[in-house]
């Protein structure tokens, strides 16, 4: 409503028709929320008590959540036990986010948010930890390895989006068998455009 652009990755372990349903509610609520009182922490902090309310305490949900302002890219984040976004610069370099992960959904904390800059030229990947963790390969090997096939990604991708996704769901999931499901999503912020 203010013109800065909110991002949300989230993740309910399990599958089927349960995890969908409940990955809805918590959607609908995010929603509801966002448009009421849009800080990330206080977001958090209410999805916390919708959770609480309507979820099974065994589920567990993690989730990034992310407002930017798409001319600055000047952003604040906040996270309930979610693996932490990537910055891509321009030049192919990948910087993780060092905020304090948090606890899942519905786990009692104190919610916090941090400054989460993107810079204009960079993107910052959100992802779900399918992306980066299997059976194989730990949460540690597979954020480092993340980071590492940014690197080894053409000067084409690194400057487009769907292409910089495409590369590394590609680059990631290959050689491991597929046991979980994989979400990511890139927010571009543009370049600064010289006036005349």
């Amino acid at each position: 409503q203010d013109g800065r652009v909110a991002a949300v990755v989230g993740d309910v372990m399990g599958k089927g028709v349960k995890a969908a349903a409940g990955m809805g509610r918590i959607r609908n609520a995010m929603r509801a929320l966002a448009l009421t009182n849009p800080p990330p922490a206080a977001v958090l902090t209410g999805l916390d008590r919708v959770f609480e309310a309507t979820e099974e305490e065994e589920q567990v949900t993690t989730l990034a959540y992310m407002v930017v302002e798409p001319v600055t890219g000047e952003g604040t984040l906040a996270m309930a036990g979610h693996p932490p976004p990537v910055l891509v610069s321009p030049q192919g370099t990948a910087i993780l986010c060092d905020a304090e992960p948090g606890t899942p959904l519905g786990w009692p904390t104190s919610r916090r948010q941090f400054r989460f800059v993107v810079p204009p030229g960079h993107t910052a990947v959100l992802y779900s930890d399918g992306l980066v963790e299997n059976r194989k390969r730990g949460l540690d090997a597979g954020l480092a390895e993340i980071c590492s096939v940014v690197t080894e990604a053409p000067p084409e991708v690194v400057s487009s989006p769907h292409m910089l996704l495409d590369f590394l769901v590609d680059r990631m999931l290959s050689g491991y068998e597929q046991d979980d499901d994989v979400t990511a999503l890139a927010i571009h912020v543009p370049p600064a455009t010289k006036s005349d």
